[in-house]
């Protein structure tokens, strides 16, 4: 019996080796593969909108949720994430123009 559960476990080991070399993989190779959402109040308004990021690897997509089509709010085009140094990411860096909590802190962790 212990035989038998020696050759089991090098099999679990084996096929969870092989999940984790495909998600790296698949991170890797993909441009976005987590999404998350912040609240944010539009530039020269008391209006609350959302941002949501897709972040990547190696770049950062915000996109801002319009409440209203009168109201004029700036397109942030996608960033690339800096490796560079241990310096924080901040809102400049994405092209925002509100400081943010969640978004650029969890970059900043994720590198």
């Amino acid at each position: 019996m212990c035989g038998n559960s020696k050759g089991t476990l090098a099999r679990f080991g084996l096929f969870l080796g092989m999940v984790a070399s495909v998600t790296l993989l698949v991170a890797f190779v993909s441009n976005s593969w987590l999404t998350t959402k912040e609240p944010v109040l539009l530039p020269n308004s008391r209006i609350s909108t959302t941002i949501q990021f897709r972040i990547g690897l190696w770049e950062v997509c915000p996109l801002v949720k319009k409440v209203n089509s009168t109201i004029h709010v700036p397109r942030p085009s996608c960033a690339a994430i800096k490796y560079e140094g241990w310096r924080d990411i901040t809102h400049t860096d994405l092209g925002l123009w509100t400081p943010l909590e969640l978004g650029p802190a969890f970059i900043t962790r994720m590198r």
